[in-house]
């Protein structure tokens, strides 16, 4: 009698030793045998699998993988030359396999067989060969790369269509090693067929290399590379050359916008650097930790540390230590929440130096985020000088108030002379209608009536010789007074020839009109390079000699004009007159002449110059006056 048990042991013996990938189930696709392959392949514990059912263990397996078991546990035989197995972890492997029935000893279907071969590596492979070509084509078109060659015996040279494009020739056109060499760059072609005749001519240096430019009949400039090797005779000589030809336009345009950036990136990092070393504030870097990790020259000046002392350390060593567990937790909650803020307004911070004396310091942060993460840019100033100040000023509240009293006493004084500005300038305008009105108009007037009777004489036939000599010197006259003005109200000497010729000028004109004698002593080097400047110590010497004429009682005044030590120019006024208080006359209520010596001390300071006045009841007066020399 035919002993099935002993066939299923077998069976299962030979499942156990196949060196395929085989196993063995039972009608409910429990395992009874599986092959080491099988095991290998699909991740099986050789010690517990057995007994354990096929799904529980591969519960991806697809559906209708599960109706062909189905199938064979019914009778059927059914297999696949290849499909794709999608793994639970994601892998994909490709499964050739086979499912056949197995029958006890009364031929019911026991359960299943079956083979299953793991064919992924094979399948990429044909993959890979099937697209190759493909890919080849697609990496060329990517690429924009031609593909040459060149006879070197024939001379003859090819190329495809891509190679046509890149150097602008039209699809019908032949290629040609003339043709070639005549779109190479004017500055590129000594060089590249240098490197050619190189090559071909030097056995074992087989390898063409070498970028290069064209330009094409658009007169469009396109970067090539050239890629290659030389085929050779027995005995080294060239015999072809094939390669191909990359357009790298592209990235020769971002080498060079790479190169300018890195310029500009390296124009900005040196700027950065000299902005932090000339910087007056001290400039601190440091991590999240507190760890410095750049300073500048001031954090050096201010601390006393040398910057390779401090970089690396904890920012905390340039706090008194009272301090510095309060500014870690300071520090985290900084970096927690960042931002822009000032710190030491309405605060006491203070900072120590390596010698450990301390000092008042304002600190700013900033917040930047760097690739190797946060950082905090601390910018600290030292404000013992300020503190001082305001100590100074808590100190002297009696002195400000003084001091402001000064000012609205200034602030009135300025006030007067604007009004006596404005008067002034009226003032100039009645004299100058006057001169107009009396003088020239009466002058022009009376002539207008004298060429009313010339006409009528002439008419007549009389004598006309008088009232020709009275024309002539009413115009004459009117001349004159035309040119007086126009001296008075803009001096030529001046601002032609400089202050000294100026000042020569006015001695001679107050002599005339009012018989006051200048005695001028001058320096004609001492003379100021800015017209205003000129223009204000004219016109204050003026004023002080009018004054003089008014209020002195003398008829004589002395003029000095020099260059001081310091290089302004100095303008000494003196007389031997009735003399004044200088504080009465500069007093807030001062009388006209002390209105006067104000309006010229203030326009003297506007322009950074001085008045100095010294006089008594009696004893004369001196006025110097100091008016910057230079352009500024």
């Amino acid at each position: 009698m035919h002993d099935g048990r002993a066939d299923r042991e077998t069976l299962r013996r030979f499942v156990d030793d196949a060196p395929v990938a085989l196993a063995m189930f039972d009608a409910d696709l429990r395992y009874l045998a599986a092959s080491p392959r099988w095991i290998a392949d699909y991740g099986l514990d050789a010690a517990t699998y057995r007994g354990r059912r096929h799904y529980d263990l591969f519960p991806e397996l697809p559906d209708h993988w599960k109706s062909a078991h189905a199938r064979c546990l019914a009778g059927a035989v059914e297999e696949c030359p290849g499909e794709p197995f999608l793994r639970a972890d994601g892998r994909r492997q490709w499964v050739r396999w086979a499912v056949h029935p197995w029958r006890d000893e009364s031929g019911v279907v026991g359960g299943l067989l079956m083979f299953a071969e793991d064919i992924t590596a094979r399948m990429d492979a044909e993959a890979a060969l099937s697209a190759s070509d493909e890919v080849r084509r697609l990496a060329l078109d990517a690429a924009n790369a031609g593909v040459w060659s060149y006879d070197v015996r024939t001379h003859t040279t090819t190329w495809d269509d891509r190679s046509n494009g890149l150097f602008g020739l039209a699809e019908a056109q032949r290629p040609s090693f003339e043709v070639w060499v005549a779109r190479l760059h004017d500055e590129d072609r000594g060089a590249v067929l240098a490197r050619l005749d190189a090559v071909l001519g030097t056995p074992g240096d087989d390898e063409w290399n070498i970028e290069f430019r064209v330009v094409r009949p658009d007169r469009t400039v396109r970067w090539i590379n050239g890629l290659g090797r030389v085929e050779r005779a027995d005995d080294g000589t060239a015999l072809r050359a094939t390669g191909i030809n990359l357009d790298i336009t592209a990235r020769k345009t971002l080498e060079e916008s790479l190169r300018l950036s890195r310029e500009h990136e390296e124009e900005a990092a040196a700027g950065i650097r000299l902005l932090l070393q000339t910087a007056s504030q001290g400039i601190v870097f440091v991590d999240a930790q507190g760890v410095m990790e750049t300073v500048n020259d001031a954090v050096e000046h201010l601390f006393g540390w040398a910057a390779h002392e401090l970089v690396g350390r904890s920012i905390d060593a340039l706090l008194p230590a009272a301090h510095r567990a309060a500014h870690a937790q300071h520090r985290a909650a900084y970096f927690a929440a960042p931002r822009a803020r000032p710190m030491g307004q309405g605060l006491d911070l203070v900072a120590q130096r390596k010698d450990g004396s301390t000092f008042p310091a304002e600190v700013s942060l900033n917040h930047v985020t760097t690739p190797s993460g946060p950082r905090a840019v601390a910018f600290v100033t030292d404000i013992s000088a300020r503190k001082a100040s305001e100590q100074a000023l808590r100190e002297s509240h009696t002195a400000l108030e003084t001091y402001s009293h000064e000012l609205e006493r200034r602030a009135e004084r300025l006030r007067a002379l604007a009004a006596e500005l404005t008067v002034a300038e009226q003032h100039a305008r009645e004299q100058l209608a006057k001169t107009l009105h009396d003088g020239l108009q009466q002058v022009l007037f009376s002539s207008r009536l004298k060429v009313e009777r010339l006409r009528t004489r002439l008419a007549t036939g009389a004598d006309v010789a008088d009232l020709v000599t009275d024309l002539e010197e009413e115009i004459d006259d009117a001349i004159g007074q035309a040119r007086s003005l126009a001296v008075e109200l803009f001096p030529a000497a001046l601002h032609a020839q400089g202050l000294a010729a100026g000042l020569r000028w006015l001695g001679d004109w107050m002599h005339k009109k009012y018989g006051l004698t200048v005695a001028l002593t001058v320096d004609d080097a001492a003379d100021p390079e800015r017209r205003d400047v000129r223009t204000l110590v004219l016109e204050s010497v003026r004023e002080l000699l009018f004054n003089v004429v008014k209020h002195a009682g003398v008829r004589r005044v002395a003029v000095d004009l020099a260059r001081a030590d310091d290089g302004a120019v100095r303008i000494t006024v003196a007389d031997g007159g009735v003399g004044f208080d200088p504080e009465v006359a500069f007093a807030a209520h001062a009388p006209h002449p002390g209105l006067g010596l104000f309006g010229i001390r203030e326009r003297l300071t506007l322009l950074g110059g001085t008045l100095d006045v010294r006089s008594a009841p009696g004893a004369g007066a001196t006025f110097t006056l100091r008016a910057p020399a230079g352009a500024t």
